[in-house]
């Protein structure tokens, strides 16, 4: 009775060595598929990310401005060219209260380049400041991911 146990036990491994092929490609599309679905939702999440960065970043200019204009009754001059942001960066430091909010900015918000201080976004496009003739409080743009600017990915002060 025991050899009859034993030779019908040896009989079932023998019939199932391990996985087929085709079971061992079905497990690898699985896994391909989730992976693709995750890949794709940590970019969007990254990308979430970046743009709130670089929102904080020009929130933080605007209070730098404001406290600008209630100690001098005006904006900083710009044009909305890449050197106005310097411009207005060196006018708002002339100010202790701006110099305390331009503080709260992390490293990767500033950039020197040949000694200037340059204003950047979470994709290392540098930012524009345009301050306009009619009075309104100053527009700093960011290109936005395609790193082109007047496109539909922008990141504007004045939509947030």
């Amino acid at each position: 009775m025991f050899e009859s146990y034993c030779s019908m036990r040896k009989t079932i491994r023998k019939g199932r060595g391990g996985f087929t092929l085709i079971e061992l490609l079905v497990v690898m599309a699985i896994i391909a598929v989730l992976s693709a679905g995750a890949i794709k939702v940590a970019q969007n999440v990254r990308l979430k990310a970046q743009k709130r960065n670089t929102q904080g970043t020009i929130a933080i200019l605007c209070d730098a401005l404001q406290e600008y204009f209630d100690y001098k009754g005006s904006f900083p001059a710009g044009n909305g060219e890449p050197d106005s942001i310097i411009d207005a960066y060196i006018a708002l430091n002339e100010l202790p209260q701006s110099e305390k909010i331009l503080g709260k900015l992390s490293g990767t918000a500033t950039e020197r380049q040949g000694g200037a201080v340059v204003f950047i976004d979470a994709w290392k496009n540098e930012l524009r400041y345009d301050n306009p003739v009619n009075g309104n409080f100053p527009i700093i743009k960011s290109a936005g991911p395609d790193g082109v600017f007047d496109s539909a990915d922008d990141i504007i002060s004045s939509e947030f």
